[in-house]
């Protein structure tokens, strides 16, 4: 195993420490060095995994003070400005999750996807929609929707799209989404979704749009995502520049 996998693995494992491991009553971590020699691993592996951490927010470091641990943002276990599964969103905020139901079927993009895709809108999609609970309560309704043009295999057993949406990319069209841009709004319920909730019609609910993008840089993915507020919670991480701090 090389240092890159050893740096990633060392990442999961100091930020578990800090949260309920051996630096969890911690303000600051130890020494490169000492952190090393405990996970039987090169310094190198653990400077990356504290620059990992540093960028993320969970840690700070500077000089003549050293690496202080921000519990803070540690303790914060959904956040919006973080790609995670569905269901590891759920999981982790303390809830059971559980796929009630998947459906898939063939439309045209139509001007909202074709204007964020950049395709046209007489374009075929496939459209993904699956309905999480969390407790066995609906949590989040969520459509995906890949163009069909990209699909290159057969996709005719239904347990492949219980999958989250990137397994799907990268079995039947070979492709790995690297990272996504989302829109966050308020929106209030249609009559689809107010019946995969069991809520109103007009209630709130938070939206996301998000668009995910391939290494290169091209649109492969469009989404929208609905969350009840009252079982997820959503928190924005943000933190002053270097620039701003010096």
């Amino acid at each position: 195993m090389g240092d890159t996998m050893k740096s990633t693995d060392c990442t999961k494992q100091i930020l578990m420490e800090c949260r309920n491991g051996i630096y969890a009553n911690e303000n600051r971590l130890p020494p490169e060095t000492e952190i090393a020699k405990e996970m039987g691993v090169s310094r190198t592996a653990i400077r990356d995994s504290l620059a990992k951490l540093e960028e993320e927010g969970y840690i700070s470091r500077k000089h003549g003070i050293g690496t202080i641990i921000n519990h803070h943002v540690v303790d914060i276990s959904v956040r919006m400005n973080m790609y995670c599964e569905l269901s590891e969103i759920i999981r982790r905020s303390n809830m059971t999750p559980r796929l009630e139901y998947v459906k898939y079927d063939s439309v045209l993009a139509g001007p909202e996807i074709a204007g964020k895709m950049k395709i046209k809108k007489d374009d075929v999609m496939i459209r993904i929609e699956r309905l999480f609970s969390a407790n066995r309560k609906p949590a989040i309704y969520c459509e995906d929707y890949v163009r069909k043009s990209m699909i290159r295999l057969p996709y005719e057993d239904k347990k492949d799209l219980k999958e989250p949406v990137f397994v799907f990319l990268k079995k039947y069209a070979d492709t790995e989404m690297f990272m996504n841009i989302t829109e966050v709004s308020a929106t209030s319920v249609n009559s689809e979704q107010s019946k995969a909730f069991r809520i109103p019609k007009g209630k709130a609910v938070l939206k996301y749009i998000e668009v995910g993008y391939d290494f290169a840089g091209n649109p492969v993915l469009f989404a929208k995502e609905f969350f009840l507020t009252d079982k997820i919670k959503h928190i924005m991480f943000k933190k002053k520049s270097l620039s701003e701090i010096r």
